[in-house]
């Protein structure tokens, strides 16, 4: 098995949980970005006129990114990804902006 980062070794059991943690963060980010038409399956359903309108919107969106909030994560091996109740039980702070990118 590969190394992540060179000199340490590979946690099998982090990288699953990493993926849940984006699965979470895409899950609770959802419903905004549906209420303003940004779902990537809405984004595909767009005609061309609607795509022409698309880039000011996320742009905007990025502007704004601070006002959808952050979700905190913390991830456990042996209970996975749960959300945090506090900024101090955090492992992991995400905002929108990542997926904003995309």
């Amino acid at each position: 098995m590969g190394t992540l980062w060179p000199g340490r070794p590979q946690t099998p059991r982090l990288l699953p949980s990493l993926g849940q943690a984006e699965l979470v963060v895409r899950e609770f980010f959802e419903p905004q970005l549906q209420a303003l038409g940004l779902t990537t399956k809405q984004i595909q359903a767009q005609d061309l006129a609607q795509l022409e309108g698309s880039p000011e919107r996320i742009y905007e969106a990025i502007a704004g990114a601070d006002s959808f909030g952050k979700i905190r994560l913390t991830i456990s091996a042996n209970a996975g990804v749960i959300i945090a109740q506090s900024s101090s039980d955090a492992v992991v702070e995400r905002g929108i902006l990542p997926i904003l990118l995309e």
